[in-house]
Parts: C-alpha cells; sequence; structure tokens
C-alpha cells in the first residue's frame, strides 16, 4: 500500500473552500447592495456611453470596485470548518484583513469624492 493511500493527511484541507454562511447578516446584505450598485453603474456607464440617457458618464472602475468589495463582503463569513481553537494565525490574519480592508475602503471613498466634486 502506497503512502497516498495509508495516510489521512491532507494538505489542502485548511484552505478548504466552503460557501457563505446563511442565513446572511448585516455584512453580508451590505454586500449584495455592493453588487447591486455595481450592476447599476454598468448600466448606466453602458446607456451613457450609447447616448440612451443623457448625463455624466461614471468611470467603470467605479463598478469593479464595487463588484469586489461586494464580492469580499458577502465572503466574510463563511460555513465552518473544523479547526483548532485559539489558532494565533487564523487570529492575526483576520485582524490584517480588517485593517487592509479599512485603509482600502476609506481611500477608495475620500478618492471617488474628489472625483466627482472636480
Amino acid at each position: 500500500m502506497s503512502y497516498r493511500q495509508a495516510s489521512s493527511f491532507d494538505p489542502r484541507h485548511a484552505s478548504a473552500p466552503t460557501r457563505p454562511k446563511r442565513p446572511f447578516n448585516w455584512v453580508q446584505w451590505l454586500g449584495v447592495l455592493c453588487e447591486g450598485a455595481a450592476i447599476a453603474i454598468l448600466l448606466w456607464h453602458f446607456a451613457v456611453r450609447l447616448d440612451v440617457v443623457p448625463g455624466r458618464e461614471l468611470p467603470i472602475q467605479y463598478a469593479t470596485l464595487a463588484a469586489l468589495v461586494g464580492i469580499t463582503l458577502i465572503n466574510s463569513r463563511t460555513e465552518d470548518m473544523p479547526r483548532r481553537e485559539d489558532d494565533p494565525t487564523r487570529r492575526r490574519y483576520q485582524w490584517w484583513l480588517t485593517v487592509t480592508l479599512t485603509v482600502i475602503g476609506v481611500v477608495a471613498v475620500i478618492l471617488i469624492g474628489l472625483d466627482l466634486a472636480s
């Protein structure tokens, strides 16, 4: 019997993808709202480009940003996986993820506000 047949080691166990946890909480619903905003921005962008509606064209990057933020918020809470309790690596990862997303969000809001003001 080979090693793979005799071993129960699974190198991808800790990173196995899971689906978003249900029912959605308010953070996940905010992600759904961001996804809706991304679709609305894309539709507005194409409608203005095709001269269907008069108005100011919104950059397509706004839709990309809204979609990325929405997906991140929807996947912020996933179904439970077997894991060790009080894992310091997981806690540190969550802290860095929170700080990074907060900084990116604040910078994005400031830049969008400056762009729309000009």
